[in-house]
């Protein structure tokens, strides 16, 4: 599930093992005089790097106010920090860790100055690294993130006029695909950034699974792209061919120019 493994992240960062230890630092609103872009008055910053691939994470506190015990723990939210649109793609499911931005163009320059002090973190200190001849050393490794558009797997798709079950609220957009920390996590998008401009400028982003977890708390604020459902139950069942077709496209080679009548 995509939450455990963010949070899986989250726990390195807060402490919580000590053998695998990343260059990080403590951070708060009022340590420097950049915009401060978290809903959090203080966390931790740490760069991660992985197969020659530098990601900065902001992880918010371990809270104090609920029982912290082995097997009742409530894990702090981490978030990407990063000026890349692609890489923020991994921080939807607690993307409330970031201060309410009117547009992604917003988050990018609030996120721009605390991504070049983060990296300065992994210039200081080689941190947890894992060699490109190592365990993990593609795209589907755990440590994986996704940080350029070379990563992402894009096929549009359009609603036919027989199609009673599309279970999106547009009639087209495109289905992505990306390997995010071992796993491939399927997208559906409305536009594309290089696509002439909307009104509000920014695309809609919605995660496509058939885990009920991910579509109640990943897509908070972004159900308007799904259209109306009864439950759950009826979400799942339009969704799982899309979940399916969305994994296939991750099996492609990267770079290639998939047509409709591929899939």
């Amino acid at each position: 599930m995509l939450r455990a493994l963010l949070l899986g992240a989250g726990l390195l960062l807060g402490g919580g093992a000590a053998a695998l230890a990343f260059p990080e630092m403590e951070i708060g609103r009022g340590d420097t005089d950049h915009e401060w872009p978290f809903s959090v008055e203080r966390g931790r910053l740490a760069c991660v790097a992985v197969q020659g691939q530098e990601t900065v994470l902001f992880s918010e506190p371990w809270r104090t106010d609920v029982p912290q015990e082995f097997g009742n723990m409530t894990l702090p939210r981490s978030v990407v920090v990063s000026t890349n649109p692609f890489a923020l793609m991994a921080s939807l499911e607690d993307r409330a860790l970031y201060l309410p931005f009117d547009s992604l163009e917003t988050l990018i320059r609030r996120l721009a100055p605390f991504e070049t002090i983060g990296r300065k973190l992994c210039a200081q200190d080689a941190g947890f690294l894992i060699p490109a001849s190592g365990i993990g050393a593609n795209e589907r490794g755990l440590f994986h993130f996704p940080m350029s558009e070379e990563a992402f797997r894009i096929q549009r798709i359009d609603r036919t006029d027989r199609e009673k079950d599309w279970p999106f609220s547009v009639d087209s957009g495109y289905l992505i695909c990306v390997w995010l920390m071992g796993e491939r996590t399927v997208y559906f998008a409305d536009r594309l950034n290089d696509e002439d401009e909307h009104e509000d400028g920014t695309p809609r982003v919605v995660v496509v699974s058939t885990n009920p977890l991910d579509l109640a708390l990943v897509n908070i604020g972004s159900n308007g792209l799904f259209v109306p459902f009864d439950g759950f139950e009826a979400m799942i069942a339009r969704l799982a061919p899309f979940v399916s077709l969305g994994k296939r496209l991750c099996d492609q080679p990267r770079g290639s120019d998939i047509g409709p009548g591929e899939l």
